[in-house]
């Protein structure tokens, strides 16, 4: 019996072009859920006797290495088990991941819809912060960040958009419509626009001792892969504008009453000739 082409592709895009075992999308077959038998069966030969299957899955379901107990796909139900007749987790079938893609891409949808008017937030930003325009409307407020956490605003974000705003305008470049305030930095920054930001960052060895943080040396720098390279693998970096209570300035490592941090100002290469 000649297979139905119409019936296969029919299937396939049942199946969303996607394995129903795996998720994958390419080198795809229909498998017959029960075997056509000798010279087929134009009754098994249709949609709800196939499943889309690909190439590696397919071939393991026909080796025994996988076994498709039960399928229904207008019931929603498929089991599968291995060769040792255990049932693999629904939730490891793209059949049923299939499902709670399909639930979630309005929740993604939404959070996306949410990060496209960046470029709105940060224009009402850069509004209030201009000139100091957030006084008018709080007298008391010392700073701008103080008025946006008065505001229950994410303060560092609400600042941060602002700067973003402030210096593309400098720059004399528009926020496109849309664009998330990441992919927008981002492009200023390949474009020359604006630089990263540099951190100071503490590296110490952790210790067992009563006080386990013993600083080696601090290190300034807007590149973080340069400071993975950096530091050792039996070390630990921190940033200091993480870290309470202590501040970094000039090359050197204090508490916030001034009190100075001493530290081993060891080179990278001086650690390798010890070691």
């Amino acid at each position: 019996m000649k297979r139905n082409e119409a019936v296969r592709q029919e299937v396939l895009e049942l199946d969303d072009h996607q394995c129903q075992i795996c998720g994958a999308t390419e080198n795809l077959h229909v498998h017959h859920w029960k075997p056509l038998g000798m010279g087929g069966s134009e009754e098994k030969d249709v949609p709800e006797n196939m499943i889309t299957l690909c190439a590696e899955c397919h071939e393991e379901v026909h080796a025994g290495k996988l076994h498709i107990e039960r399928w229904d796909r207008a019931g929603g139900i498929l089991a599968v088990t291995d060769m040792e007749s255990r049932r693999i987790p629904d939730e490891k079938l793209w059949f049923y991941r299939r499902k709670l893609a399909e639930e979630l891409k309005p929740i993604l949808e939404t959070i996306q819809g949410i990060h496209q008017v960046d470029g709105q937030i940060a224009y009402a930003l850069y509004r209030l912060k201009e000139n100091d325009a957030y006084k008018v409307l709080d007298p008391d407020a010392r700073s701008f960040r103080e008025f946006c956490a008065s505001q229950g605003w994410e303060a560092a974000r609400a600042v941060s958009l602002a700067k973003l705003y402030e210096q593309a305008k400098e720059a004399g470049i528009e926020w496109p419509p849309k664009m998330t305030a990441t992919d927008f930095k981002r492009q200023l920054k390949d474009a020359g626009k604006i630089k990263s930001q540099s951190y100071w960052y503490v590296i110490f060895e952790p210790s067992s001792e009563p006080n386990p943080v013993k600083p080696l040396r601090i290190i300034r720098t807007d590149d973080f892969d340069a400071l993975m390279d950096e530091i050792a693998t039996n070390e630990v970096a921190v940033r200091v504008g993480k870290w309470i209570k202590v501040d970094a300035r000039n090359g050197e490592l204090k508490t916030r009453d001034g009190v100075k941090i001493a530290f081993n100002e060891t080179s990278s290469e001086d650690r390798q000739n010890d070691s």
